[in-house]
């Protein structure tokens, strides 16, 4: 009996090579998260040692390999009703696209977030 057509490709794909200089089999990259502004997602956060889920909605993107602080001044003049108008966490740039949180508080009192990419979910 023949082999079928699917037994037939998947012998025909080869393992991936190993990169030339490092001799590490490269990974395929995963597909990029994308939000769009107005979009409420949430993450899990060690906070004090307890993790938490925060919640909130996307207010600014920022493009990978920028710094939030070149962004700052744009956000303050979009966004005015936020109490809190510095970001919480690391400025630095980051090798992927960021996306700027507002998190509300029970008092009503919003701070900015820029959680990581990996960690945020879209919440239904």
């Amino acid at each position: 009996m023949s082999p079928s057509k699917n037994e037939k490709t998947a012998a025909k794909k080869k393992p991936p090579k190993p990169d030339s200089v490092s001799g590490k089999i490269k990974k395929t990259p995963k597909k990029e998260k994308k939000f769009k502004k107005g979009t409420h997602v949430y993450w899990i956060a060690k906070v004090d040692g307890v993790l938490r889920q925060l919640e909130g909605v996307v207010v600014y993107t920022i493009p990978k390999g920028k710094s939030f602080d070149n962004y700052i001044n744009k956000i303050n003049k979009k966004i005015k009703n936020l109490s809190v108008l510095k970001l919480k966490g690391n400025t630095t740039p980051r090798p992927e696209q960021s996306f700027i949180v507002a998190v509300t508080n029970k008092e009503g009192r919003s701070a900015l977030y820029r959680p990581p990419l990996s960690r945020l979910e879209k919440k239904v």
